[in-house]
This record gives structure tokens, sequence and C-alpha cells, in this order.
């Protein structure tokens, strides 16, 4: 590896952005295919962001909380290891021969193991009893994205820190993550794999319900007069008889929802709320909504319609 060291940019950076287009980083390395266990990235996301689809990047209440409370991560690692003295890296560490990069968090010196890279992240309670057993545990997308930033800044070691936020009791899970050839051979050999699919065109299988965006995407616009033959696709009956047998058991879900709302505003008359009622807030007062005006737009539209016989219909 000839590894090069990027500043990173103070503000929005068009040339910075583009750059990383062109390269597998550190924290996407969990969705390649060898790997397929990022919990926001698919395989398939990743393959065509890399074959050149512009896929707009929206931050989510994870990544927003995470880019807020990062400060807080490393105030509580002071804390936990007072003979660490942490230093924001600040710069995207990549190489171009092997289209990789890498941004971590902070450099830890201090420990005798020598300068080692330490990626912060903030977690819900939930999250860190479940997913992360109580902070002794990392994801293990996580765990490839520090080891692939161990790698790319020759850092001697990485660690994770997950910090629960939480008003008055955060838990700090510090994570180690040592070292390990058999491990970083494995990393190269995804990327490598990962490329050589990208150029040659191997495009994994999309994961249905995850992959929804990626899929209008790819399927935005139809080719007049071309059909599809189900006399191929054997299980095209079966997926649509399911699919009308949940939207009949939604339709009723619905028409319970409505009766049960109507029996509540009939019993509430005039009252504005329910009171006496534990574990439950119902109100019924008059709201304004302003009105607005919806832009005209053209797109695909999936229309399924059922011309079973009645009796294999749902009911």
């Amino acid at each position: 590896m000839t590894i090069k060291r990027m500043p990173l940019p103070d503000g929005p950076n068009e040339e910075w952005r583009e750059l990383r287009r062109k390269h597998v980083t550190a924290s996407i390395l969990g969705a390649l295919p060898a790997f397929h266990c990022h919990d926001y990235r698919t395989p398939l996301r990743i393959y065509m962001e890399k074959r050149g689809l512009e896929i707009p990047e929206r931050e989510t209440k994870v990544m927003r909380s995470g880019r807020i409370f990062e400060s807080s991560v490393s105030k509580a690692v002071a804390e936990e290891r007072p003979e660490w003295h942490l230093e924001q890296v600040g710069a995207y560490y990549f190489d171009e021969d092997t289209r990789t990069g890498a941004t971590p968090d902070y450099f830890i010196f201090g420990d005798p193991r020598g300068r080692g890279v330490l990626q912060a992240k903030t977690v819900d309670r939930e999250k860190y009893e479940v997913d992360w057993l109580n902070g002794t545990l990392a994801p293990r997308w996580i765990e490839l994205q520090v080891r692939l930033e161990t790698m790319m800044t020759g850092a001697h070691f990485g660690a994770i820190a997950a910090l629960t936020i939480e008003r008055y009791d955060p838990k700090l899970g510090l994570i180690d993550v040592p070292r390990d050839a058999a491990a970083e051979e494995e990393i190269k050999e995804a990327i490598r794999s990962f490329w050589h699919d990208v150029e040659v065109g191997n495009e994994p299988d999309p994961i249905f319900g995850d992959d929804s965006e990626i899929i209008k995407r790819l399927t935005d616009k139809e080719s007049a007069g071309a059909v599809l033959d189900a006399r191929g696709h054997n299980d095209l009956p079966e997926l649509l008889a399911q699919r009308a047998a949940l939207k009949a058991r939604m339709r009723k879900d619905d028409e319970r929802c409505v009766e049960i709302d109507d029996e509540i505003r009939f019993r509430m008359g005039t009252a504005e709320k329910i009171v006496g009622l534990k574990g439950w807030s119902v109100t019924y007062r008059t709201r304004h909504v302003a009105g607005y005006t919806v832009e005209p737009r053209t797109g695909r539209q999936l229309d399924i319609r059922d011309h079973r016989p009645p009796e294999e219909r749902p009911t």
C-alpha cells in the first residue's frame, strides 16, 4: 500500500466527496458481499454507488446524534483511560492502488503498545445491552471499520468506544481491537473481490425491503412493449396471493381502527381529553392544518389487481 493523507475540509467539498466515492471506505467495509454485516448499508447499494449511481446521502437521526455527541465519547474515554491522550485525526487516509480509504476519529497516544486509533460511537441503551452485549462486544461492521483504520494509518492497535446517550447514567463500553494479520488479509481480499465484481458487472442480489430505493432507481423507466413471461417464475403466483392476503388483513385492521376511533369520539362527545386512564393519553381537540400544493411529478407506479375467482380470494 502507498498511503496518502488528505486533511479534512472545513465544510462541504466536492473534491473530497468525489475521492471517497472512488474508494471502499472503512465506514462501509462491512457492507461488502464478503461480510454483509452492515447495519445501514447493503451490498447492492455499495455496488451501485461504485458503479456511478448517484444516491443522495441523507443524515439520519443516528448520524446526527453521533456527530453531535462525538466529543462526549472522547470525554468519557479520558475519564476511563486517563493515561491515554486523544488527538482528533482530522484527515482522510487512502490508497489509490487498492482504492481504499479511512477517516479515523482519534489517535491514541500514551499506550505502551504504541499509537492507536479510536472509533467513537453513540448508541441507545437497548442496542448497548443487546447488540453490544453491555459494551463488551462491538457489532462486526464496526470492528471491521476499526481494523481498516489501523491498517491505513499504520497504528499498533485499535479501540472502539460506545457511549449510551442518557441524561443521568451514561454507560461507556471500551473494546480493544488488536492487530490481526489473518483478519487484515481477509479485508484485503474482500476489497479486491469487490472491485473485481464492480469491473465485470457481477451485481449482488438485492435485499428486498432494505433496497427499495435502489430497486426503484434501477427500474425507473419501462421499455415500450416489453413483457415479463411469468412461465419462468413459478413463485410469482404464491407471492401475489400472499400480498393479496396481507392487503385484505390490513383492510380489516384499518376498518377496525376506524370503528374504535368512532366509538372513542362518540364517548368523548364535547370533552377535549380523557383522564383517569393509566398508561394512556387521549385528546380530541380542534387543530388547524395549513393548506399546501403538491408539485406535479412523473414516475412509474406498480398497480396490482386481483382477477382470481372469488373463492380463491382472501376474505
